[in-house]
């Protein structure tokens, strides 16, 4: 319910019916007219409690009748209200209930269309692999396995497509990301088609034509020596993917200077066991027979002697099994004898435990081992 005094002083103001009591009686009449003062007062804004306390009269009589005044008033002035909400609370009603009885009808009466049938979205263009157009066509040109045969066309295109890598290569420092492993391939496709390469390259060094011969071994030496250091081929991936074996088996062959360049990358940037690897695979001997063949280049020499080098620092026992000491005697070219000297420094304590002289070198190395 509405408070009286504050209905009294925003909408209705008390009116006091007369009376015989009230005519005769002057001093209840001028008490009932100070109590609704009073009242309006407490209720106008800016009223108090004080201003309403001070204009009521001293008699509770007549504020009890002041009161149960107001209140009559103020619940006779709330009823026209309450029965306009009631009569708007039934109009909504019946107007939500008929509007679904009319929806629910129009709905019925109304054809449900077909719906058409769902289309898949229009796909966007796979990027692509890789940012030369020219490495996924060599991709593709790249043979299988060692028995395929490659025509003449098919040829020509790898060697034109290999010359362009090469000088993207040579010219573009983020060209490409080679993986660190083989088993990385079968994470990205990206990978994936590295390995591909990367075998069909290995076939290439053995292929019979000599200049796509050359060139695929060209291509392996940049790879993996040449070039930005960021898109070379980690030793670990040309290890897996089997060039040690290929290499020792071209330098034999060949004598190629590659060769031997990639097999000294291969130990000095891989781990240790890539040496033994390529101890086992043959290189000591293939270098050896390169020094003592008449048809060897310096060039080829000089890359034979870096080999050797870089094994004696490494593994110098087996070096001087194979007879390495006696072996570099031959070489006599100028330009070659401090790597010669190099490497008769390192064998002599394992060669000649006893200097020329009698005195004991002071090294703990044999042929067999270390020594007990």
């Amino acid at each position: 319910p509405v408070a009286g005094p504050q209905l009294a002083a925003t909408r209705w103001v008390p009116r006091f019916p007369s009376s015989p009591a009230a005519s005769s009686s002057p001093s209840r009449a001028s008490a009932e007219e100070s109590t609704a003062a009073g009242w309006a007062a407490s209720a106008a804004p800016g009223g108090s409690r004080a201003a309403a306390a001070a204009a009521a009269p001293s008699s509770s009589w007549a504020s009890v009748a002041a009161l149960g005044a107001a209140c009559l008033g103020a619940s006779a002035a709330c009823r026209p209200h309450q029965a306009a909400v009631v009569r708007l609370r039934r109009r909504t009603c019946a107007g939500r209930g008929g509007g679904v009885v009319r929806c629910a009808e129009a709905a019925s009466e109304t054809a449900i269309e077909e719906v058409p049938p769902y289309e898949e979205p229009t796909p966007f263009p796979a990027d692509p692999l890789f940012k030369l157009p020219e490495f996924e066509m060599a991709i593709k040109l790249m043979p299988k396995s060692d028995d395929e045969e490659l025509d003449d066309d098919r040829r020509q295109e790898l060697f034109y497509a290999l010359e362009y890598i090469l000088d993207v290569h040579n010219s573009d420092r983020q060209w490409i990301k080679w993986p660190d492993r083989m088993q990385m391939s079968r994470k990205s496709p990206m990978f994936l088609s590295c390995f591909k390469f990367l075998r069909g390259l290995r076939i290439l060094c053995l292929e019979d034509d000599d200049e796509l011969r050359e060139l695929a071994m060209e291509v392996t030496f940049c790879f993996s020596c040449g070039g930005y250091f960021l898109s070379r081929v980690p030793p670990a991936m040309l290890v897996e993917c089997g060039f040690v074996e290929t290499l020792v088996q071209l330098g034999e062959e060949t004598y190629d200077r590659y060769t031997f360049q990639v097999l000294v990358e291969i130990m000095t940037k891989g781990s240790r066991e890539y040496v033994t690897k390529v101890i086992r695979a043959g290189a000591i001997e293939v270098a050896l027979s390169l020094l003592d063949s008449q048809e060897a280049l310096p060039l080829q020499q000089l890359a034979a002697l870096d080999l050797l080098v870089t094994l004696c620092k490494r593994a110098p026992i087996k070096v001087a099994e194979a007879g390495c000491y006696d072996a570099v005697k031959i070489v006599r070219n100028p330009a070659l004898i401090p790597r010669r000297n190099s490497i008769m420094n390192m064998l002599r304590p394992l060669v000649k435990p006893k200097g020329d002289d009698g005195p004991v070198l002071m090294t703990n190395l044999g042929i067999g081992g270390v020594k007990r």
